[in-house]
């Protein structure tokens, strides 16, 4: 499936050696747009490693991006252990939420692109790491760079070219997306015929490509395998979205809403997934399709989810 234009105009950049900054909405999709990236780049066969630094703790970040040597901490393995950097060997590494990161672990960062070597936790001696790093945030870096919050250096070394990815209700590709998120869950994109897919274009869908795919896997799980889908499936799925469309917001970071009932058919997901993985938090993050430290934080916040 060929990529959109402006993703084509940032493979070309990145091919060029130019380090790309995916920026966007929480959820819009950025870690598909990098995946994409590196899908069609030169370094599809080698492997694609996603980091969110938002979820990693500053006292184990280092060790799980560079790696460690033996002793290195408390619980280090024997032989050592190495980074991301290093795992991904010819490939990519995508550094999810770059605003999150440690200022010590900012300097760390500037090591790997200016030198392409890192130096294990423990360690005295740098090792050669051979990755393409993109990098992807919700936040404002530049109003980050003003508050002293966020290297200069650094934002200048990521930022070559900045692929803005527009949230869903602005996207222009959304049949493509509909077709990836479908194979994504194992579902057959034929039973979403043109009359569906079209209504579905016009719906609000708040901002996350999460949510669309969180209300495909609803409104497939019930039906019957070879059914086309009606519009029924998806009211089922998430009442909300039936509403006329608003008109969009303007953009604002880390932003996003949702309707009661949209809030409502979440909390059902994942109270569905944790009785299916018996209360397995990690299970059921991959089950839908969120990250451990994302679900975590919904469990810990949503009040309908701990009672």
């Amino acid at each position: 499936m060929p990529i959109p234009p402006e993703h084509a105009v940032a493979l070309r950049a990145i091919e060029a050696g130019l380090p790309v900054l995916v920026t966007g909405e929480t959820d819009a999709g950025k870690e598909v747009a990098a995946r994409a990236l590196h899908q069609a780049s030169q370094r599809a066969q080698a492997p694609f490693l996603a980091i969110n630094c938002g979820a990693l703790t500053p006292e184990l970040v280092a060790s799980e991006l560079f790696g460690h040597v033996e002793g290195a901490f408390t619980g280090a393995v024997r032989s050592g252990g190495i980074g991301k950097f290093e795992a991904a060997r010819g490939g990519t590494v995508f550094l999810d939420e770059i605003g999150d990161m440690p200022m010590p672990l900012q300097v760390a960062l500037l090591r790997v692109l200016d030198r392409g070597e890192v130096l294990p936790v423990g360690a005295t001696q740098p090792r050669s790491v051979d990755v393409r790093v993109v990098c992807a945030t919700h936040r404002n870096l530049q109003a980050m760079l003003a508050e002293g919050r966020f290297r200069e250096d650094l934002y200048y070394r990521i930022s070559g070219f900045v692929l803005a990815v527009p949230p869903l209700r602005e996207r222009d590709d959304f049949d493509a997306i509909l077709d990836s998120l479908c194979d994504q869950i194992g579902a057959e994109a034929s039973r979403l015929r043109e009359p569906l897919r079209a209504h579905l274009r016009q719906r609000p869908w708040p901002g996350t490509v999460r949510q669309l795919r969180h209300a495909l896997t609803l409104a497939f799980a019930p039906a019957e395998p070879s059914r086309a889908l009606a519009l029924s499936d998806f009211d089922k799925a998430s009442p909300s979205a039936a509403a006329s469309p608003a008109p969009p917001s303007p953009f604002q970071f880390g932003v996003t809403t949702a309707g009661p009932s949209i809030h409502d058919a979440q909390c059902n997901a994942i109270t569905n997934a944790l009785q299916q993985t018996r209360g397995n938090v990690t299970a059921a993050a991959a089950l839908l399709g969120m990250g451990r430290a994302t679900l975590y934080r919904r469990l810990k916040s949503d009040a309908a989810l701990v009672s």
